[in-house]
């Protein structure tokens, strides 16, 4: 098994060269992998056996949100079209950031605004559960990923163990 967290044009360069040199491998990538472009790419004699985490899935249907998100989204660019990880990670920031107001009241002092994002506990998101550790990074499931048949196919979703104040 290879981990790679580089870019997907680096990663399938690198299988193309395992390949080359006779290496039959597992690649790992990360969220950078899960592009158009890469399934565009796909070459199932070279990639096949990869697998990469990402943050959200839209077949991952975690929370009540993650409908609500994928649901509002297919509404407004159509029944088939699929966001990119990072507009779900974007949709639960603004949610987060606006809970964090409403918690913060009437306040505009930024120390209880970041107080009450800080404590952000088990909030629902279309990307799963979201826990913000005592540094501030958040604690949520990952998706894994593979690419069969030229698209990306839901394997697993792991949820972190951690808990606040762990």
């Amino acid at each position: 098994v290879i981990f790679f967290p580089g870019s997907w044009e680096t990663g399938l360069r690198a299988m193309k060269d395992a390949k080359g040199a006779g290496l039959s491998v597992d690649f790992i990538g990360t969220d950078r992998w899960r592009t158009d472009g890469m399934l565009g790419a796909y070459k199932a004699d070279v990639m096949s056996d990869m697998v990469f985490t990402t943050y959200y899935n839209e077949d991952a249907r975690i929370t009540e949100m993650s409908s609500v998100f994928l649901d509002a989204y297919r509404d407004k660019y159509g029944a088939n079209a699929t966001p990119d990880p990072a507009v779900a990670l974007a949709f639960d920031a603004y949610l987060i950031a606006l809970e964090g107001l409403r918690e913060a009241g009437a306040s505009t002092d930024h120390g209880k605004i970041l107080a009450a994002l800080h404590d952000t506990n088990a909030f629902s998101g279309a990307s799963g559960e979201i826990t913000f550790d005592d540094r501030g990074n958040p604690i949520k499931p990952i998706t894994i990923t593979t690419v069969t048949d030229g698209k990306f196919v839901l394997t697993d979703s792991v949820k972190p163990e951690k808990e606040k104040g762990n």
